[in-house]
């Protein structure tokens, strides 16, 4: 097999005269990192795994030294140093995830990123994009690696950016998962996305030193709230002051972490004292809820404020959520803050929710610098297949252009839907992709070119009942749900008997045509 200079997207430039090949017979590869860092480490002898398997190359590990590539002994460097900064000066303005391939000449070829992580990301695209290798879903079972002929390389100049600083998948959880995660790119680089301030301000160290801390329901102070549903008074005098020591001290012990998180409680106990009470002003927001944004967002504000007075480049998580589902209409937030906004925005496959959704997220925009995505893919607490690959597509491409600056997509994968999770991440990514090539490669590489067809149908089958079918039933909601209903059945309202027989025919005709043992398996 040789890789043409159009197969590769983003290569430019002519071939040179001599073109570097994997896995001609007498050659010895050397893979040489030129960073000390686990991460580079990991990808390096990822590399020489997969070249070996692909090619049966034979393969050096090289590390911290000046060697270059000479007729017969190729090298790939891989990580940073004054050498290769040298010879791609743009690297030091990529993203911090970002990465360059480069082909310098017939001999040497360089893969780095800004940090460590990133060339690690780099050489994940190199065995992607150069050798064809495809981790499907995690897992051995989930690996398609193709056996090459010697290869010759087009001339590679290749540079890569994420569209979303911040990208996870949570629910990713043993570790062939978290492999997985790692090659496809997800890392969540701003935090907010996990509820903190019940544990923040727990009882136990609070509630006798700083009673004033504690909500007042009902006409008393709720001093021994337990549990996770609760939240401070955001007018107590002191509090953003006990927040922000906590965030210093934090960012003082942890110097590489740029984010600490002052995200909502997952609950709706609110304080209902006087002064709280003055900054709602009894609104209600569009879910129906008490508009606990104004109170929320001017302590947040404080907080930020005396953070960065000593850590003026760190930022504060929160949650866009619950009773903070819209933006306050008072207050304009700290550039420091990153709000992560929350919704099920598979349900914007019915007009009017687009419509309100859209505007949700402009009016954020208006206020907020650093907005993030808090998004429900679940798969396993359904009861059958839940599949929106256009509109998950639509709605990021919408992301990216209105300035969203992350992605937490809240899953509890159901690898059934693998296909699913594997063009998520591939969006979170870059939105602008082919969906329906991704998903068309995947199908095929999954189970044999053959059997491929009847795999499409059955998601194909799966999406349009999701697309029509579903609006209608009683489980969806136009107002007051910020996700599909996880803990009933009552979206099986819409079934019908043919769609659990087509579905298995389809099952079984993929099964039937799958080409191989690893085929059929999967």
């Amino acid at each position: 097999m040789t890789i043409s200079y159009e197969s590769l997207s983003h290569a430019t430039g002519p071939l040179p005269s001599q073109r570097m090949t994997l896995a001609t017979g007498g050659d010895c590869w050397l893979v040489n990192r030129r960073q000390s860092a686990a991460e580079i480490d990991a990808a390096a002898a990822e590399l020489v795994d997969y070249i070996g398997r692909c090619t049966g190359a034979r393969i050096e590990m090289g590390s911290g030294d000046n060697r270059r590539g000479s007729p017969g002994s190729p090298v790939i460097h891989l990580g940073r140093d004054a050498w290769v900064e040298q010879l791609i000066p743009d690297l030091a303005d990529l993203d911090d995830d970002g990465f360059a391939i480069e082909t310098i000449d017939a001999w040497n070829l360089v893969i780095a990123g800004p940090s460590s992580r990133a060339t690690g990301y780099g050489v994940r695209e190199f065995i992607e994009t150069v050798l064809g290798v495809r981790w499907l879903f995690p897992g051995p079972l989930g690996e398609y690696i193709p056996q090459l002929a010697p290869l010759p390389l087009p001339e590679i100049h290749i540079r890569r950016e994420p569209a979303f600083a911040s990208r996870t998948q949570p629910g990713l959880s043993s570790p062939a998962q978290m492999q997985w995660g790692c090659r496809q790119r997800l890392h969540e680089r701003l935090c907010g996305a996990t509820h903190s301030l019940h544990s923040i301000f727990a009882p136990e160290k609070y509630a006798l030193s700083h009673p004033e801390f504690f909500p007042v329901v009902n006409g008393k102070r709720y001093l021994d709230p337990g549990g996770w549903d609760w939240h401070p008074c955001f007018c107590a005098e002191g509090l953003a002051e006990e927040a922000a020591r906590l965030a210093v001290e934090y960012f003082r012990d942890h110097p590489q972490e740029r984010c600490f998180s002052i995200a909502i409680s997952d609950g709706a106990v609110h304080c209902e004292c006087a002064r709280c009470a003055d900054a709602e002003k009894g609104r209600r927001n569009w879910l129906g809820m008490r508009h606990v944004s104004e109170q929320y967002f001017r302590w947040a504000n404080r907080v930020a404020e005396l953070v960065a007075a000593e850590f003026p480049d760190r930022y504060l998580g929160s949650l866009g959520y619950a009773n903070l589902f819209d933006p306050p209409s008072e207050v304009e937030l700290h550039p420091n803050l990153v709000v992560f906004h929350t919704y099920d925005r598979h349900k914007w496959v019915h007009p009017a929710l687009e419509r309100d959704g859209h505007q949700l997220t402009e009016d954020w925009r208006a206020v907020c610098n650093h907005l993030a995505w808090y998004d429900y893919t679940f798969g396993a607490s359904f009861y059958i297949p839940r599949i929106y690959f256009q509109r998950m597509a639509t709605n990021y491409r919408y992301a990216k252009e209105i300035g969203v600056e992350g992605i937490t997509a809240e899953t509890c994968h159901n690898w059934a839907e693998a296909p699913k999770y594997y063009l998520l991440a591939r969006l979170q990514w870059d939105p602008d992709i082919d969906a329906d090539a991704v998903l068309a490669e995947w199908y095929a590489l999954a189970v044999g070119e053959r059997a491929a067809p009847y795999l499409a149908r059955y998601y194909d089958y799966w999406e349009s009942i999701w697309a029509d079918r579903m609006l209608s039933s009683r489980a969806f909601s136009l107002r007051a749900q910020q996700w599909l209903p996880i803990q009933d059945d009552s979206y099986m309202d819409i079934l019908r008997p043919e769609d659990f027989s087509e579905s298995r025919e389809l099952l079984q005709q993929t099964v039937n045509e799958a080409g191989s043992d690893i085929e059929r398996e999967r």
